[in-house]
Order: structure tokens, then C-alpha cells, then sequence
């Protein structure tokens, strides 16, 4: 198999670049001729190439944001239910794709479809787009013959979540902006006011009280060590960079976030929320009520809260 960067044009005539695996060049247009593509001028490349190609155009080219999976959930939906065959559905949401990056992941699916590969088997590929939760669910709506049901769950569980999670942002935008200004100003004392009032104090050459000495050592040792300050900083924050990458670091967060006074219990309701209404479309999907805790432990986002609910996964499977 021979790697090839192509140019080719759609039905309406707009231009589609791309790189594709094929045995040679006749091979190439039939496949792109599949897609409703038309090939333009095709070249060979070294694999090499293709990667860095590969690689620079996923670095240039926009993610695929949320709202581009809220509008395939609906539109594929709304096609399967009309009738129109899930290739001929795909070809069209590509055509119609606003995302250049979300067009081209619409093209492999479509490309795994046409080697004899089904819906949630294809959306494996593109991990990083399509959650083991989606990919459950789709298999279910497979299985069952109601995909077209679940793509539309699927559409109002994801506007739901994002929904709570403006909800959420809103809620903590303020805090947060008042204890990062509140860290600010402490600075900005620290800095520049003790030391001038530091001055004063040593001119008068007064006795100052404990706490006052306290305040302008730090400040003095904040004025002359700052370097020092920021490489502690930094250290600190790698090495929490690192612990929340572990298991335990992330149970240890989270179950810190969780007795957080106020925001807390909102973060809380929040993942339940999330999870009631996955398990929900998945109980309605037709999966069985074990195995649908299982599927909506994807949703929670808190280790502490996915360790009781498997825990009340594993009573519910012994009876």
C-alpha cells in the first residue's frame, strides 16, 4: 500500500484535500469516487511525509468542538429516521461540514463503513472525539435497531451536560475571579507597600510589634528571592500536574472538591445529574440495568463518585 496526498472536488465543485492509503493511483479515484469525490491530481509521498503532513494539519486545523458533535447526533438522527442510508446520511453531513478537521473524521467513518465495519466500531478509531459512552450507546442502538433513537439521547444527554456545565461555570466564574483579584492585591502589598512602610519603621528605629516584623520579613525575603518564589511555584505546580495524572492524585481531588464548602454539593448534583440522565437513556436504549451503570460511569467525571456507583454496580449484579 502506497501512501498519496490528493486534490480532489465535491458535487458542488468546492476543493477537498487529503492523504489516502491505496494500492495506486485507480484505486485511489475509486475510492474517492465512492465518497462522491472526484480526483484531481493525486501524488505519491514517503510515509514519512505523509506523517508530517498528517501531523501539520491536524495542528492548523480547528478541533472539533462539542457543537459539532450536538449537530451530527441530531442531523444522522434525523436522516436514519427519514430513511436515508447511514452511507449516503455521512456523505451529506461531510459536504455540509462547517469543520474542515470534523469533515475529514466523517470521511473515515465512512471509509470504515465501506470495509464491511459498523457505526460504533468505526467511531473507535477517533477515540479522542468519540467517548467510550458514545461508542456504548451506538453499539446498543446496533444491537437493538432503535440507533436512530439513540443518536437523538445522544443529542440531548450532550446538550444537557453542556448545559450543566455552563450552569456550573457561571456559578464559580465570580469566586474565582474575587480570590485570584484578592491574590493579587496580597501580592501587590508584599512588593511594593511593606517595603515602604518598612523604610519608615527602620528611620524611626521603633519597636515593632511581632506580627508587624513577620509581615516585613516576608516581604523583604518575597523582594529579594523572587526567583526563588517562581521556581517553587512551578515545581509545585508540575508536581500537582503529575499527581492528578495518576489515579490516586484524581481520587484525592476529587474527593477534596467534593467537601468543598458551597461548591461542593453543586459539583456534586452536577455529576449526578450527568449520570442519572445517561443511565437513563441507556436503560431506555434497552440495556440492561447492570450493564447500563456500567455505560454511565463514563459520564460522572469524579473518580469518588464512579468507585460508589461500580459499588452499587456490583451489588445490583449479585441480586
Amino acid at each position: 500500500m502506497a501512501t498519496f496526498q490528493y486534490l480532489a472536488r465535491d458535487a458542488a465543485g468546492g476543493r477537498v484535500d487529503g492523504i489516502l492509503e491505496s494500492s495506486d493511483g485507480a484505486a485511489l479515484a475509486d475510492v474517492l469516487a465512492a465518497n462522491g469525490l472526484t480526483l484531481v491530481r493525486a501524488s505519491e509521498v514517503a510515509p514519512g511525509a505523509a506523517a508530517d503532513a498528517t501531523w501539520i494539519a491536524r495542528l492548523l486545523s480547528p478541533k472539533v468542538t462539542t457543537d459539532d458533535l450536538l449537530l451530527f447526533f441530531r442531523q444522522l438522527s434525523t436522516l436514519l429516521k427519514a430513511g436515508v442510508p447511514i452511507l449516503r446520511a455521512l456523505r451529506g453531513l461531510q459536504e455540509s461540514a462547517t469543520s474542515r478537521r470534523f469533515g475529514k473524521v466523517l470521511s473515515d467513518l465512512q471509509q470504515q463503513l465501506e470495509g464491511g465495519r459498523d457505526l460504533s466500531t468505526s467511531m473507535q478509531h477517533d477515540a479522542k472525539i468519540f467517548s467510550p459512552y458514545m461508542v456504548s450507546m451506538v453499539r446498543v442502538g446496533e444491537v437493538t435497531g432503535r440507533l436512530p433513537e439513540v443518536l437523538q439521547g445522544l443529542f440531548l444527554q450532550m446538550n444537557f451536560e453542556r448545559e450543566s456545565r455552563d450552569q456550573a461555570k457561571a456559578a464559580l466564574r465570580y469566586p474565582i475571579f474575587v480570590i485570584f483579584t484578592a491574590i493579587a492585591a496580597l501580592a501587590a502589598v508584599n512588593v511594593f507597600v511593606i517595603p515602604a512602610f518598612a523604610k519608615v519603621y527602620k528611620s524611626l528605629h521603633a519597636e515593632l510589634p511581632l506580627y508587624t516584623t513577620i509581615l516585613i520579613a516576608i516581604s523583604d525575603f518575597s523582594v529579594r528571592y523572587w526567583p526563588l518564589l517562581i521556581g517553587l511555584l512551578a515545581a509545585i505546580a508540575s508536581a500537582l500536574s503529575y499527581a492528578m495524572r495518576t489515579e490516586r492524585g484524581r481520587e484525592i481531588r476529587d474527593r477534596l472538591v467534593l467537601l468543598l464548602p458551597v461548591f461542593g454539593p453543586l459539583l456534586r448534583k452536577a455529576a449526578l445529574a450527568r449520570f442519572t440522565k445517561s443511565f437513563g437513556l441507556a436503560v431506555n436504549a434497552g440495556v440492561p440495568v447492570v450493564d447500563a451503570l456500567e455505560v454511565a460511569l463514563e459520564t460522572t467525571d469524579n473518580v469518588v463518585l464512579s468507585k460508589r456507583i461500580r459499588t452499587m454496580r456490583s451489588a445490583a449484579e449479585h441480586g
